[in-house]
């Protein structure tokens, strides 16, 4: 059922790596191209919800790891179009991805989910939109990453860890981007440790969760 996609592969190209050379804290950002910025990147904004335990379901499933031994349940989750019910064996949590098992019960939550808007880190959205980066790059040449910080920080506030669909917020920018090719976001969580994030995502193609594990 699961795709473990831990270490994956994905580096920046020596154009990219350049371009991240603009991160500048000290950058001067104009009110101009902020404005200009957020009219570009504003139509990128999507819907996502703060993470929020829903309750346990009535007659909690078995399931088992690849070696036979039990999953235990974790915590539910809501979702706009299902509750998430995830189970996690956190003491073998890396050793192998059957470790984390997600069942997705199709159900809308009946509770109303407080709606956060949410953008993309700078990181992916030369994956996700590349003419905006371009035009972004254009824009404030040699602080780009400066410039998109400040017009994302004016759209939608901080981001946060804990969080349902909008887009992923990544820690660590090591992603092949072609693995998220026909896959849609579903949540991510700080796990208890808060050492580490767990990201889902549901693959169309294979009709199979998926998830991401990273560490701060």
């Amino acid at each position: 059922m699961w795709k473990f996609l831990q270490n994956i592969m994905g580096r920046s190209s020596t154009y990219y790596e350049e371009l991240m050379k603009s991160r500048d804290t000290e950058a001067q950002i104009s009110a101009q191209q902020l404005e200009e910025s957020k009219k570009l990147i504003s139509p990128l904004i999507k819907k996502a919800y703060s993470l929020e335990q829903a309750p346990a379901p009535t007659g909690l499933q078995k399931l088992y790891n690849n070696k036979g031994k039990s999953v235990p349940y974790y915590k539910s989750y809501y979702h706009p179009n299902h509750i998430l019910h995830l189970y996690i064996n956190l003491e073998q949590l890396e050793k192998h991805e059957s470790n984390v098992q997600l069942i997705l019960e199709e159900r809308k939550p009946d509770v109303d989910l407080k709606e956060i808007p949410s953008l993309p880190m700078w990181e992916s959205l030369i994956h996700l939109d590349l003419e905006k980066h371009r035009q972004l790059v254009k824009m404030a040449s040699g602080q780009p990453w400066t410039l998109y910080k400040k017009t994302k920080q004016e759209l939608v506030g901080n981001p946060i860890i804990n969080q349902v669909m909008g887009y992923p917020q990544w820690i660590v920018n090591d992603i092949d981007y072609r693995k998220l090719e026909n896959t849609t976001f579903l949540f991510q969580m700080e796990l208890l440790d808060k050492e580490r994030v767990l990201y889902f995502v549901f693959n169309s193609t294979s009709q199979n969760s998926e998830f991401y594990i990273q560490k701060w």
